[in-house]
Order: C-alpha cells, then structure tokens, then sequence
C-alpha cells in the first residue's frame, strides 16, 4: 500500500534520524479502504523541538499537546509526538497530556479501532483489530467505548457520522454506551455539533441518521426529517433544507449568516412555474440558490429555463437608472417604486429593456 510522497518523506526524515514515525487515525484508513486522503497525522517518538528542528518549514499548531504541522510541497502535514492524555475537562479535553516513546500507549487514547491503526509504508501497527472492523464494516471504541466517549463526548457525533460516512455499523457495546452516555451532549459546544451534522448531512448513507435524529431529539429538542434528504443532491444549503431545520434552530447552532438566509431562501420560495415566476425568484434569492431550487423540485433546466441567465433580472440590469427617472421629476422613494414597477415589465417582455421604452412606461404612469 504505497503512501503519497509528501507524508513519505516525513515519515523517511524521521527515520533517518533515529526516530520512529507512522501515519496515524483516518489517513491510514482511507488508504485501506483505497479513499484518497484529505489529509495527513504522522505519529512519532520524537519531541516537538525535534521535529521543528528536522524540518524546513512547520507551524506550531500545538506544541503543548505535541502537535508540529510540517510543510512539504504547499502539503500541511501533522507530526504529533506519542502522548497519553490526562485528565478531561467537561466532557472534551484533556488539562495536559504526558509524552511517552510507547506507540501502543498512544493509540490506546484514540477514540475508534478504525482510526487506531499506525502504517510507515512497510508495517502496520494494529494493537485493536482496526483493519478487520473496517472489513466488518463497524464503528467500534477503542477498549471501554463508556470511557472513551466520557473523556470526549463529541466522540459520540463522530461515531454516528463515521457510520453515515462509511456505511458501518455502530458495534453493540459502543452503541450502548452512545445510548448511556448520550446526555454529555450538552457539554459541547454548538460550533462542534454543527460541524459534525454538516458532515453528517453531506454523508452517503443517510439512513443512518436515524441515531443522530434520536439523540438531537432527547439533548437539544431538535427534530431531524432525515428521510426526506436521502436520495438528493449532497448540497448543504439543500438537505438542510429538506430536514425542516428552523431559522432560529440555525442561529443557536451558530450556522454563518448567508447558510441561514441561503436555507431560509429555499424554505420559503415556490417550485417556479415559467421564466417570469423564475426571473421574480432569481431577483430575490439570487442564481445560486435558484438553481438549488431546480434541483430540490428536480426541474429541467435546460428545457423551461434555458438562457435565463442572459435576460435582464436584476435592477441592475435595466437600461435606465434612478438618475433617469429623477431628471423627470420623480423623488423620494417614488424613484424605487418606479424601477421596480419597469423591473417588472422587463420580466414578462426582456424586449421592452429600451431606455427609450421604459422612459415612456414612467411617463405615461405620470399622465
């Protein structure tokens, strides 16, 4: 199984110079099940300053933690030292970790047999059977999955999007802790419920959502409509909007302000009928989102919409401006009103965008 170049050479480097250094946690996964990467951990025995000190560039993401981020070829790669965690704090992190040169002890703290397996390019290092669960197909906890979802309740979330990722099961022992432990919930913070449930939405396998639906319903009272998403296109905005997920739901997860609007857009606007319908719906929540909206009611763009993105829509795009009806003596807000009456007659004809016509549309209203 033959690593990409760049974490390659981190993992040689290191080697050369006395260290031990394996790719570690989803990257080795995803080589197993032959998915290309997004990104690469590297776990290693040597200390952050030795690490910087081997390496052209890096950052100190966290050095604290033992955590180096290399630069090889623009590629960001993060080389963490072997660690045992202390202590966690509400549910989520650790007060301090404690270094140590023993790979086992490290992989014991990672959170699922799937992303505790170690590979150099030559060896893998698989104290939990990760590689058999992910032949199995299931999410399973490293030892006690009870305590591992104690130390980091987020781990729960995880389990579930892994499972809607993958298309695993959740192992009964880790499902019956998730269910145990499910009320530490409440101790993460909304930023990381929400980027787990994008991750979840935009997942293959979305009819196992059915666990999250459970557990948003019991901790935070928010119902997911998971069934109407599955089978559609694996756009955010457009799933979020299919579950039935409420503005003021959005806000308390911290969505940003254009997902919020983006889905309050779709929520609210009609299946268009023709190109006038069509033209009224681009003006209000812009291309993008309309197109979103064609594929939401699975409409055929090319047949009743095709060339609509070259006719005149947006105020901007009329050929007179509010200078040219002020020259005729319209003030106020009267000026907006009249652009947007024009706006209108340029919808149902786009001939009439004439300077010379509107300007006559305006005078007679003046008669």
């Amino acid at each position: 199984m033959k690593i990409d170049k760049e974490p390659q050479s981190v993992i040689n480097k290191l080697k050369a110079n006395g260290f031990e250094a394996y790719l570690v946690g989803g990257c080795v996964r995803d080589y197993i099940m032959k998915i290309t990467p997004k990104d690469y951990d590297i776990t290693t025995n040597a200390k952050p300053h030795e690490i910087e000190a081997l390496f052209e560039k890096t950052i100190d993401t966290g050095a604290n933690y033992g955590t180096i981020t290399v630069i090889i070829n623009k590629t960001p790669i993060e080389v963490t030292t072997y660690r045992i965690d202390g202590e966690y704090k509400n549910n989520r992190h650790p007060l301090g970790v404690e270094f140590t040169t023993d790979l086992i002890e490290d992989l014991k703290r990672r959170d699922f047999t799937i992303n505790s397996i170690a590979y150099d390019g030559l060896n893998f290092i698989d104290p939990f059977q990760g590689k058999e669960d992910i032949e199995k197909k299931i999410i399973k906890g490293v030892g006690e999955p009870s305590k591992r979802f104690e130390e980091d309740a987020l781990r729960i979330l995880r389990a579930i999007r892994f499972s809607c990722q993958l298309g695993f099961d959740i192992e009964k022992e880790t499902l019956n802790a998730i269910n145990e432990k499910t009320h530490l919930i409440k101790n993460i913070s909304v930023e990381r419920i929400a980027t787990e449930l994008k991750k979840t939405i935009l997942s293959d396998h979305l009819e196992n959502m059915k666990l999250l639906n459970i557990i948003f319903q019991k901790t935070l009272n928010i119902k997911l409509d998971y069934e109407k998403i599955i089978n559609t296109p694996k756009d955010l905005i457009i799933r979020l909007a299919l579950l039935s997920i409420t503005k003021e739901t959005l806000k308390n997860l911290k969505f940003s302000n254009k997902e919020i609007e983006d889905v309050a857009h779709l929520q609210s606007s009609k299946k268009p009928q023709n190109r006038y319908e069509a033209k009224k719906i681009i003006n209000k929540i812009g291309f993008e989102n309309f197109y979103r909206l064609l594929k939401l009611h699975t409409l055929e763009f090319d047949k009743t919409f095709n060339g609509i993105e070259r006719e005149p829509i947006f105020l901007k795009d009329l050929k007179v401006t509010g200078k040219d009806i002020m020259e005729l003596g319209i003030t106020g807000k009267q000026i907006g009103e009249v652009l947007s009456y024009l706006l209108n007659i340029v919808h149902e004809e786009k001939e009439k965008n004439d300077k010379k016509q509107l300007l006559m549309e305006v005078l007679k209203c003046k008669k």
